[in-house]
Formats: C-alpha cells, sequence, structure tokens
C-alpha cells in the first residue's frame, strides 16, 4: 500500500514548538523526539445523528458526524516513544498543546502504522492513501482511516487502538468502510438498548 504524508499546517506546528513546554522540557530526549516526528490528522466520529450506519455511504471532514480532533505527532527512537495531541479547545481558539504521553500503547499503534505500507489492499492498485486517525469514543476503539485518493477505491479502516469489533478476524487487516460501517451500527445498536455502555471509556492514548 502507497501511502501519502500529511501536510502539517505552520500553525499547527508553531503550536507544537510554543506550548510543547507546558507537558515536557522541549529538550529532553522525549521533547526532543516529539519536536522532530511525524503527524496524522485526527477525526472524531460521532454517534449522533445516525438512524441507520448501514445507510453511510461514505464519510469524510465536513459531515455533521465527522468533528475535526486536530493532530497527533508520535514517533519512536530506540526504546523511546512518545506522542502528543495538538488541537483547539474550542472552533477558532488558539491551537496548543492538549496531552503528552509515553505510553507503551504508543509504541503498539506507531508498530501496526510502520507496517500499513506493506499491507496490499484488493483491487487498490497503484493508488496512494492519505493516513489519517479516526477515534470512536463509544465505541471505544481508534483506528487508522485510510483515505483513498481515487474515489473509485473504497477508504479503509485499522483498529489499532481500543476494542476491536468481535468476530473481526485479524483487528490489524484493513477494512473497507462498509463492513467496519456495519460493526459500527452492531455496537450503536448495543448502547441504544444498554445506555449505560456509552459511559465506557477505554485507556486511549490522548483524550
Amino acid at each position: 500500500m502507497r501511502l501519502t504524508t500529511p501536510v502539517v499546517p505552520l500553525t499547527v506546528s508553531r503550536a507544537l514548538a510554543a506550548t510543547l513546554a507546558d507537558f515536557v522540557d522541549p529538550v529532553s530526549p522525549l521533547g526532543s523526539l516529539i519536536r522532530n516526528c511525524n503527524a496524522l490528522r485526527v477525526y472524531h466520529l460521532q454517534r449522533t445523528g445516525v438512524a441507520d450506519w448501514n445507510q453511510v455511504p461514505e464519510i469524510n471532514a465536513g459531515q455533521p458526524h465527522i468533528l475535526d480532533g486536530g493532530w497527533r505527532f508520535w514517533g519512536a527512537s530506540g526504546s523511546l516513544y512518545g506522542a502528543c495531541h495538538v488541537g483547539q479547545e474550542t472552533p477558532g481558539a488558539p491551537w496548543k498543546v492538549t496531552g503528552v504521553s509515553d505510553s507503551v500503547q504508543v509504541l503498539t499503534a506507531l508498530q501496526i502504522y510502520n507496517r500499513l505500507s506493506h499491507i496490499q489492499i484488493m483491487d487498490s492498485g497503484t493508488v496512494a492513501f492519505e493516513p489519517r486517525i479516526l477515534r470512536i469514543p463509544w465505541y471505544p476503539l481508534e483506528a487508522f482511516w485510510l483515505r483513498s485518493t481515487d474515489r473509485a477505491v473504497p477508504d479503509h479502516f485499522v483498529v489499532f487502538l481500543g476494542f476491536p469489533p468481535p468476530n473481526l478476524p485479524d483487528p490489524t487487516e484493513p477494512i473497507s468502510w462498509r463492513d467496519f460501517r456495519g460493526y459500527l451500527g452492531a455496537r450503536a445498536n448495543v448502547i441504544t438498548r444498554r445506555p449505560g455502555n456509552a459511559a465506557h471509556q477505554s485507556g486511549l492514548i490522548l483524550r
């Protein structure tokens, strides 16, 4: 699979440099790693307003149930690994670092991410995919959202954190939106019947 490299806006890069010190010494090993690592755009998938996930043909930024979640910077070097999130508290507010983590979950996610380029997606040919992060707090899970650059080829998703859908043969293998939305619909039905489940949270990397 061919992956594109996301372009981080200058305002976000400047916010990282200006506010990382609120969480970690920028010249420490962890701080230096984070300042020089790659980043992926983060989106939040909301359950509100969707009556039937099987009727959602695709998802994309700008839809009512897709919220912009900022940027996640993460990387690893030898035995050192870490991540930070740069976001806005409210739309239009200044960008800033809102969290830092050196949890082993970061390393696990990076290992799965590094394997993506070696995965083959059926019938994708030479199409490139833009890697994104999709957070689904009501499931709860996080997945790599592989956004196809050719709309004739569907987006695919690879779960890397949280609770993978039951009966998924291999959570680290990509699945199409058509299959993924079926799992989301099943989970949404469970939450609707048992509202208390909606409050359950997993140990996601950064909130």
